[in-house]
């Protein structure tokens, strides 16, 4: 079989070939192979730089709604992982300790 660095450049190839053969834009588009425009979806992907994002309590009921009803997740893992969100969103929510608390004096 073809190993990754062939696979790699024959795609290259195929891609440099659709490049050249079509110069109208509208018959380029056409011609490129999904994965190339996979790959410039990846690459040049839309960028918002204006998101305020802040961590705040998980609303089980919400959640559970979401992945159990619409989405088909197990109702046992998505419960099991609510709590674990629920216990580091409390872990995270008191004050990190300063370093001096961390010694003692002799």
């Amino acid at each position: 079989g073809e190993d990754k660095t062939e696979i790699s450049k024959k795609h290259a190839k195929e891609e440099q070939e659709c490049k050249n053969n079509n110069n109208d834009e509208e018959e380029q588009e056409e011609a490129v192979p999904i994965y190339v425009k996979a790959r410039q979806l990846f690459n040049e992907h839309e960028v918002l730089t204006d998101v305020d994002l802040k961590w705040t309590e998980c609303q089980p009921e919400e959640l559970t709604k979401f992945l159990v009803d619409e989405m088909g997740f197990s109702a046992e893992r998505v419960e099991a992982n609510i709590v674990k969100l629920q216990k580091a969103f409390k872990a995270t929510s008191k004050p990190q300790m300063r370093m001096d608390s961390f010694f003692k004096p002799l």
